[in-house]
């Protein structure tokens, strides 16, 4: 398809249609010189109706340069939403988004293809029989093959992105579930695309209070920042299967088998203790005896030294523990 030459001033830039919001003015200043010297080398995407699709850095170079016209793709768009699609893909295979703008472009997208019927008809198969869809003549496809048809349909997609699918619903994760503000944070590097997706998690209220917490941390102490404010899951009642009956709770049988395991465990050190202690003894027996001595295994000495020592070591450890 040829490109056409079209009007700055008539073409319309609407806003909330592209998912990138920042522009560094440096950026569009050597875009500018670029094209100065080398001429517009990429058309910029606009609708028949003259909305701007794809392209707005090298318009924005274009007025810069007090260019009147500009050269432009022009492709026929059913309506905004599809324009805003559009948009998003070009964003996202160009890589021209800031990291939290990309996130809320995938999951725009994903949003869109839920629209469309992609992505809930490629979940699990309900039980009641559902009718397949016609191919050809009198011919139809099974539920299942209508799923995976359809499951494809969306790998495509993502593949298109130039993603892998984890990468994407990761991205997709945040862009629906984290704040404006924890977007704006992720977009400005403040915060790295695992500290978004831990956040992501909390309510929005909770994110926010404490997004300033998390600047430069790791992500172990990410964690443990999250760990303090997330709300605790309630645990589900398990149903008793007759009417009327309560389940007997199993905390008594735990906390016998518990305390007869420490009981056990007492036992056993009692015993190595007594088993130490007449070691002990014998090596004081020893003491001063050459000739008994040199028939004892230095290496065994040895041995028995190493055990005492890397035992005293995890008592240490256990009683620091205490």
């Amino acid at each position: 398809m040829p490109f056409k030459e079209l009007q700055i001033d008539k073409i319309e830039v609407k806003k909330g249609l592209n998912f990138r919001t920042k522009f560094d003015p440096k950026e569009i200043k050597k875009l500018s010189e670029s094209i100065n010297n080398l001429g517009q080398l990429q058309p910029i995407v606009v609708s028949t109706n003259g909305l701007l699709i794809a392209g707005e850095c090298r318009l924005r170079a274009m007025k810069e340069l007090g260019r009147k016209k500009i050269s432009a793709n022009v492709i026929r768009v059913l309506d905004e939403e599809k324009a805003k699609e559009l948009n998003a893909a070009e964003n996202i295979h160009r890589a021209t988004l800031n990291k939290g703008e990309e996130a809320k472009a995938c999951a725009y997208l994903r949003k869109r293809w839920e629209s469309e019927g992609l992505t809930k008809s490629a979940g699990r198969p309900k039980k009641k029989e559902v009718k397949g869809k016609k191919v050809g003549k009198g011919k139809k496809l099974s539920h299942s093959e209508t799923i995976n048809s359809e499951k494809a349909k969306v790998e495509e997609k993502i593949k298109e992105t130039g993603m892998s699918k984890a990468s994407f619903l990761r991205k997709v994760k945040v862009g629906d579930n984290a704040s404006a503000k924890v977007i704006d944070a992720l977009g400005a590097k403040d915060i790295t695309q695992k500290q978004a997706e831990a956040l992501a998690e909390l309510p929005k209220t909770a994110q926010d209070k404490i997004l300033p917490d998390l600047k430069g941390k790791t992500a172990a102490e990410t964690m443990m920042i999250i760990s303090e404010v997330a709300p605790e899951k309630p645990k589900k009642k398990k149903e008793t299967k007759a009417k009327g009956k309560k389940e007997t709770p199993k905390k008594d049988a735990k906390k016998s088998k518990t305390e007869e395991a420490i009981k056990k465990f007492e036992s056993e050190i009692e015993t190595l203790i007594e088993d130490v202690d007449s070691v002990w003894k014998k090596l004081k027996n020893l003491s001063g005896k050459d000739r008994q001595l040199n028939a004892v295994s230095i290496k065994t000495f040895k041995r028995f030294k190493t055990t005492l020592t890397r035992c005293g070591t995890h008592v240490e450890e256990t009683l620091g523990m205490m």
